[in-house]
C-alpha cells in the first residue's frame, strides 16, 4: 500500500497523496478494494485523482522529488 504524503500541498488541492511505484496498478487495486473511482488521469503513469465517496478525493502519484513509497513497496 501507499503512504499518505504529509505535505498535502504537493497535490495542489490539499488532497492526500498516496505514493506508489506503479500508479496504474495502484489505481486498479484501490478501485477494486475500496470502490474508489478515477476522476482525473495525468499522463500514463504519473498521477491520478480518485473519487472517494460523494465529494472526497485522494491523489495517487509516482515517486518523485519529495514523494517516496513505503519501504518494501515496488522493491
Amino acid at each position: 500500500s501507499g503512504r499518505v504524503d504529509e505535505s498535502f500541498g504537493a497535490a495542489g488541492d490539499g488532497d492526500p497523496v498516496l505514493v506508489y511505484p506503479d500508479v496504474r496498478a495502484a489505481v486498479a487495486w484501490l478501485e477494486s478494494a475500496f470502490g474508489f473511482g478515477e476522476r482525473v488521469r495525468i499522463g500514463d503513469s504519473h498521477r491520478a485523482q480518485l473519487r472517494v465517496g460523494e465529494d472526497g478525493a485522494v491523489v495517487v502519484a509516482e515517486p518523485g522529488r519529495d514523494r517516496v513509497p513505503p519501504a518494501g513497496v515496488g522493491a
